[in-house]
């Protein structure tokens, strides 16, 4: 799967969501990166795979995880695109 990554939306609520976009993915933050501006969050969602999100600097400082923590990675299905080998 493709995503972009400011198509990724991260919650620190792993357990209770209830929102409409069907496509959650839990997974331990490895890495959260801010600048003045702009932030990456990127979690390891197990297989070797891991997922990026693009948030605003304040936006990754918010969620108040830090790197270990759970998190959900929330998609809506529209962002999504699926390639075969």
């Amino acid at each position: 799967a493709v995503i972009k990554a400011s198509s990724v939306l991260i919650s620190s609520d792993v357990g209770g969501l209830k929102i409409s976009a069907g496509n959650q993915v839990s997974g331990k933050v490895v890495s959260i990166r801010t600048d003045a501006v702009m932030g990456e969050v990127i979690l390891d969602i197990g297989g070797g795979d891991t997922l990026s999100a693009t948030v605003t600097a304040g936006g990754a400082l918010s969620l108040g995880v830090l790197e270990g923590d759970a998190a959900c990675a929330i998609i809506d299905a529209s962002n999504v695109i699926i390639g075969v080998e």
